[in-house]
Formats: structure tokens, sequence, C-alpha cells
């Protein structure tokens, strides 16, 4: 490939949620993203005490990936006390789940994030058949966070724009 390739196609994308059940949240996709543009809003309370999970999912629409080395995409994420990041994942058909270690820092600010596919690491909670990242099998990205959230807790917010893989 010579050029980047939108995971979400023309528009925000198809986001739907995976969460805790003790988790509150709301998903939507306003125009609020850099410059007005459409992005993926997910606003969230998490309890303090226990490990929550938050993670917003879309679908990746392209077929053929072949060639590509990094996950590129815009952010602004505001998480609660005790969480370190944005759990960022790369979910093949099948079950098996790669993620980026170390996870992107929280930003009040948009910022960009790429991530090298060939840094990405096994989620020991999902199961692979050969035990390796098949770019080809790549069905969804998750942006989402998952920890133990501490503190006082209160609402958080993870915002995501321009999801792309690059050559």
């Amino acid at each position: 490939p010579t050029k980047p390739l939108r995971v979400t196609g023309d528009g925000p994308g198809k986001w739907s949620a995976s969460e805790n059940e003790a988790v509150t949240s709301t998903l939507t996709t306003p125009n609020e993203g850099p410059d007005g543009q459409a992005c993926m809003k997910y606003e969230f309370t998490a309890p303090t005490g226990s490990h929550r999970w938050m993670i917003p999912s879309t679908p990746i629409l392209a077929s053929d990936l072949e060639g590509y080395t990094a996950l590129r995409f815009k952010y602004r994420a505001e998480l609660p006390e005790g969480i370190p990041g944005l759990l960022v994942l790369v979910q093949e058909r099948g079950g098996g789940g790669w993620f980026a270690d170390p996870p992107p820092p929280a930003s009040a600010d948009w910022r960009e994030a790429t991530i090298p596919l060939d840094t990405l690491k096994f989620a020991t909670w999902t199961n692979d058949d050969n035990g390796k990242f098949d770019l080809a099998l790549a069905s969804n990205v998750q942006i989402g966070a998952h920890g133990t959230p501490k503190g006082a807790g209160g609402p958080s917010l993870i915002m995501v724009a321009d999801i792309e893989f690059v050559p």
C-alpha cells in the first residue's frame, strides 16, 4: 500500500461497547472530533475497588490489509485514577486479540497515536489458534480501558477519530 486505509470508511465508524455490568455509559458519534468532524465519544462511570472494563469496538470495513505496518488514530481520554491508559486492541476473527503495550496515556487534548503492528502483544484473556498476530484475520479495533479505578471515581471520557492502518 502507498497510503493509509481508514478503518471506519468515510464516517466515525459503527461502534458498540462491551463493559463490566457495574459500568454506566453513553456511546455516541457527535461532530466533536478534530476540526468538528464526527468521532466516537464514550462517556462512562466505573465504580472503584474492582477490575472493570469499558471497551468500545468498531468493525474493520476493509478486507485486504496486507502490507500495513501500524495502526494510527487520534484520541482524547479522561480516565479514572488507577487506569494507566487506553486499551487498544486488534481482534482477529476466531477470537485472538492483540493489544498495545504500553497503552497510550490519557490526554485532555486531542493527540495522535501510532502503534506498530509488530509490537502488539497477545491478550491472554482471548484465544488464538496459532499464537501469532494475523493481520489478514483482523475483524475489529477496540479502543477503551480496563483496570481497577481508584480514588473518588466519577465521569470519564474516551473520544476517537481517524482510525487508519498505515503502510
